[in-house]
């Protein structure tokens, strides 16, 4: 018996001096193809697959696709995205599901095969548009950027195992004893942001017309939703302060905003981590404007222009700044 092997290769080998894939390069591609090669495997990182090439959109699928049928080459296979941020056993990781892609695939193809063998289809193609008529509803909505300026409800950015996320901070003011209740599972940093951002509040209550009485008449009531995951941290502090003074003298926050940032009891903003996810966290959620510390200008300079293109980075220093962007 005669095989005849296909020659392929990843595209994942060609990378330029930062380590980024350069395999979607159409003279990469001629290339691979002159020498040879029959077909090749597409190999990318997460943020190169999800957000530089945007290979979920089917426009920019059928773009590569096309590259390399005019190089003469197949698309064999597709290597899951690499990344550190997939935590296969981490049931909590969004990512994780990527453990359900083989049942997927299998319930699409089956569907596909009804299509075929029972309608007399020739050709059965799944595409983003139809993908709920194979797979039925969406089971993740991500928490995208709300649809109005909300009294008592601001958008901060969080860093995860798994990448960056939102975080909806919501308050409500209710006729109390003074009491300053939080919920959500917040770990011990995060309820010391919380109670630094009150504290600066009232520091500064009378420049916006609050008196002293209110804090002992009313209760102030801090939740952030998913209330079954666990959040710390101290970049959330600006965030909930804002909410908080936004609840106190009813007005609203920009909903097309978020921000990130630690703030002391004068009101300064502090440096953060993780500022590359919480970025492509606020671009997936369709922000139109971030907040970040002055401090992090620097780790901004380093970041792709792909993740920072379309986002207005405003940078700040104190509360001051924060409030005359956020408020409505």
């Amino acid at each position: 018996m005669k095989y005849q092997w296909k020659k392929g290769m990843s595209l994942s080998f060609f990378q330029n001096e930062k380590r980024e894939s350069i395999g979607v390069d159409p003279e990469i591609l001629r290339e691979v193809g002159e020498h040879g090669f029959d077909c090749v495997e597409l190999s990318f990182s997460h943020d190169e697959y999800f957000y530089k090439y945007r290979f979920t959109e089917e426009e920019n699928a059928e773009k590569l696709a096309s590259y390399c049928k005019e190089s003469g080459l197949e698309i064999w296979s597709i290597h899951l995205p690499f990344s550190e941020k997939w935590d296969l056993s981490n049931d909590d990781a969004k990512e994780a599901r990527v453990l359900n892609l083989g049942r997927l695939i299998g319930q699409s193809c089956r569907k596909a095969a009804r299509l075929i063998m029972e309608d007399g289809k020739e050709k059965v193609t799944v595409t983003g548009k139809n993908l709920e008529s194979f797979l039925g509803q969406e089971k993740y909505n991500y928490l995208m950027a709300n649809k109005k300026d909300e009294v008592g409800i601001a958008r901060g950015l969080a860093w995860t195992q798994v990448g960056g996320d939102t975080l909806q901070i919501e308050v409500n003011i209710m006729p109390g004893k003074g009491e300053f209740v939080l919920t959500g599972q917040l770990g011990d940093v995060m309820k010391e942001s919380a109670t630094a951002g009150i504290s600066y509040i009232r520091s500064v209550a009378a420049r916006y017309g609050i008196n002293q009485e209110f804090f002992q008449e009313n209760d102030i009531h801090v939740h952030i939703p998913e209330g079954a995951v666990p959040k710390d941290g101290p970049s959330a502090g600006i965030t909930m302060a804002t909410a908080m003074l936004s609840a106190i003298i009813d007005k609203p926050v920009r909903a097309d905003l978020a921000m990130t940032g630690e703030i002391t009891l004068r009101g300064r903003v502090l440096p953060i981590g993780g500022l590359k996810e919480k970025l492509l966290a606020a671009k997936y959620a369709k922000i139109k404007e971030v907040l970040v510390p002055k401090s992090n200008k620097p780790d901004i300079k380093e970041l792709d222009e792909e993740i920072t293109d379309g986002l207005k980075i405003t940078f700040v220093e104190n509360m001051n700044e924060v409030l005359e962007r956020a408020l409505a």
